[in-house]
């Protein structure tokens, strides 16, 4: 087995980082105005429901 290091972003070899990126901006980022600890708890919300596959509101 080898070892691949990766640089700590690389969208060019892992598309997957672009995406969850994008939707994290659009998303949750783009729509924010409050404390840093605000924007900490909405973006660890929204990749528990996008990712994860939680569900907040049940």
């Amino acid at each position: 087995m080898t070892i691949i290091y990766l640089p700590k972003r690389s969208p060019n070899l892992n598309p997957v980082e672009t995406k969850v990126n994008r939707n994290l901006k659009k998303d949750v980022c783009a729509n924010h105005n409050g404390t840093e600890e605000n924007l900490t708890n909405a973006v660890r919300r929204c990749l528990d429901v996008k990712v994860v596959g939680l569900n907040y509101d049940t």
